[in-house]
Order: C-alpha cells, then structure tokens, then sequence
C-alpha cells in the first residue's frame, strides 16, 4: 500500500550526512544522495547552492516525478504524516503542531538552515537486525546487499570501514552555527536555524572512536542531542557517567524485544548482550535517580514486526520497569530490507496480538495524549508512571 505524500517538504527542514561525507535529504536508505562533502563544498555551501535549491523546491512541486526517477521508493515515506500536515497547512490553511516550522516555505526560498540533522558517523555494527537495511543477518548469511549504493562483497567490505572524520564532523556544526543555530528546540515556535543534532550511523554510534567529542562539541555550542544506539557491548559506566554529566539531552535506545530470548534470535547475538543491555538500563535508571539528574531522557524503540509482534505486552513492561521516558513501537519499514516482505505483520498477528496492547495501556493506565508533533499518530501517556508511549502502528491501534 503506498504511502506516498502530497508533496515533500522534508528536504527543506532535515539533512542527513553519511559516513563518507555524502549529504542526504531523508532517511530513506533507497533514495540517492543530493551532494557530498568533496565535490560540493561544505554543509552551507550545499544548502545554499542552486543544485539543493532546485531539488528542494523540485520535491515540493512535483514529487511524483522524482518517485518515478527512484523507483516509486517515496511510496514507503515515513515521514508522509508531517509532509501531509505541511502541505495541508502551506495549501489548504489547515493549522497544525508543525506550521511553525513550514510557515517560511510558503514561497520557493529555504530556511537559513535545517531544523533538524542526522549524523550518520559509522558503518560499522556489533548486532545483526533481521529488521536492518544494512546489516540484517539473513542478508549476510546470502553475502547479498539490497541498497542501492554497496552492491558486491567487496564493495561491501570497503563500507563496513567508513566512519566520518572529526573534521567533516566539526565543519558542519561550525556551518550550523553560522546558519543561525542553535534555536530553542520544539519551543512551541519555530524561531529558525538547527534545533537538533542527532549521533546515528548504519552501524553502532559507540563504536566511533570519537563518538564522546562529538556530543561534547554539540552539547558546547548548546544544540539539543540526541543519540541511537543498541547501549550495549560500547557502551561503560564511564561513558554512562559522561553522558549524565554534560546532560546530554535524549538516548534513543534500540531494543525492539521484550525478552531475551526474542532479543537474541533477532539479532544473532549471545545471552550476555541481552544481560549487558539490561545492566546498563538499570545503571542509568540508578544513576540518574542518585544525582536527580533529567538527563538524558531514555528512550526505548521497537520496530515491530512478525518476529517479534508476540513480545508487544512485555516491551512495555521493560519500559515501565527500567523507568525510561518514552517508549516507541514503530512498525517495520521493510523497504530495503533483505528479504523484508517476510517481517511483514499478518493480520491474523494484530487481531491476536491488540487485544495484549489493549490489557498493558489498562495495566498502567495510559490515557490518550496529543503531546508529540512527529511521526507517531498514537500518543499516550501514563501519568502514573510518567512515561509516554507513541506508535505509528495503525494495524495495532486502529482495532483498539
């Protein structure tokens, strides 16, 4: 089914820059680079130039034309809710929580800069995801990529080496600096220039050997963090200790299982990982509790899917008992993925399984909420425990 939006605003609020120094303008792992760092100059010399302009505006006026040219892969948008929303609001008036930050689209010109980007930082990865565009056991087990862009073992080989120099690093936040960030981040107003910076990578963020100066950079020149990460073989008490102290703001924590044999199976990797993953949740959590710190907001994420859907009831309780902030569920975008079409959630599996969700939203009693302007149509907050819980997972929700 397509879900491919009314137009595409997103290139005009995100960026996203690769491990070889590549500027992307989304995350979709099947759509192919806008620029790059050697042939186009620095950040703010692409965002300015009259190649990104015309692509930008391009995707606004004629998406369809630029989903033919990539394979109709636009039709698997994660992002169609805001880009709909924008074009809702830039067209038709419709007000919603994102107008803000599309209000100066109304016309051809960009914002100063992007609102939010992604740092891509390595390649590299201690797990094995069946649900991974990149490193999804069962595509190695083949010794076959399905992206686009490493398409033989050897070339493969050569991109499991890539991480992004401190250099190209460095330079783009000094760009974003002189583009006007940062800006308060989700302040109710978009006030322009970069709210956020966000640490992730095609691999393990942590196993970048300057992953720490890094943060520390950001969080100096006062950008809203975010990192993703297993948290789990590269990640000490040390580390722990870091991140509390330069209140790094949010961990995004990718578990995607609720016990540990779930865990294991899915990403083909050993019992003490799972005993590592909990100890370090439980550290946090003690940590943060001991100094009263806020920082950094805990995040667990699940990609849902068919190997793991029967977990749903527990990958809440782990949430509520490792006291995180947030707890995401977020159905498979399997586009890309090796042999992605068989994670594919049946609907005998969500009329099995929504009566589970149903019983643990009871359980700890979550009520509705409209608090988060993202991706996640399904927001609840649990007042009692002080979590919130967001899903994209209309199979799920919808029989609610």
């Amino acid at each position: 089914m397509s879900n491919l939006p009314k137009s595409c605003y997103y290139p005009s609020v995100f960026a996203q820059i690769h491990s070889n120094g590549t500027y992307s303008i989304c995350c979709g792992s099947q759509i192919p680079p806008g620029g790059d760092y050697e042939n186009d100059g620095r950040f703010i010399e692409y965002w300015n130039s009259p190649k990104f302009k015309n692509l930008a505006n391009g995707l606004k006026h004629n998406l369809k034309k630029y989903n033919s040219m990539w394979d109709n892969n636009c039709n698997f948008c994660p992002h169609s809710d805001f880009n709909n929303q924008a074009h809702d609001y830039l067209k038709e008036g419709k007000d919603s929580q994102i107008s803000s930050y599309v209000e100066g689209l109304k016309s051809d010109n960009l914002h100063s800069g992007p609102v939010a980007v992604i740092f891509d930082i390595i390649n590299l990865c201690d797990h094995k995801c069946n649900f991974c565009w990149w490193w999804s056991y069962d595509m190695l087990e083949n010794s076959t990529h399905e992206d686009g862009f490493v398409t033989s073992k050897e070339d493969y080989k050569d991109w499991i080496k890539e991480k992004i120099s401190f250099k190209v690093f460095k330079d783009t936040i000094d760009d974003l600096i002189e583009m006007g960030g940062p800006s308060e981040h989700h302040s109710g107003k978009y006030l322009g220039g970069c709210e956020e910076i966000i640490l992730s990578g095609s691999g393990e963020p942590f196993l970048h050997p300057r992953i720490m100066d890094m943060l520390g950079y950001i969080k100096k020149h006062g950008f809203y963090s975010i990192t993703v990460t297993n948290f789990t073989n590269s990640i000490s008490e040390e580390r722990m200790d870091e991140l509390i102290s330069m209140k790094m703001d949010r961990i995004i924590i990718n578990v995607s299982a609720g016990t540990q044999d779930t865990y294991c199976r899915i990403r083909k990797v050993g019992i003490r990982v799972w005993e590592k993953l909990m100890y370090n949740l439980e550290y946090i959590r003690n940590k943060k509790e001991e100094l009263n710190s806020k920082f950094p907001e805990i995040i667990i994420k699940n990609i849902v899917n068919k190997t793991n859907i029967h977990d749903i009831g527990k990958l809440i309780d782990l949430g509520i008992k490792m006291k995180v902030n947030q707890i995401y569920l977020k159905v498979i975008d399997w586009s890309g993925v090796y042999n992605g079409e068989n994670l594919d959630i049946s609907n005998e599996q969500y009329d099995e399984f929504s009566p589970v969700l149903v019983d643990k939203l009871n359980q700890y009693n979550f009520k509705e909420n409209d608090w988060y302007p993202g991706n996640y149509k399904f927001n609840y907050k649990s007042d009692e425990h002080n979590v919130n819980l967001s899903s994209d997972i209309k199979g799920l929700f919808n029989r609610l």
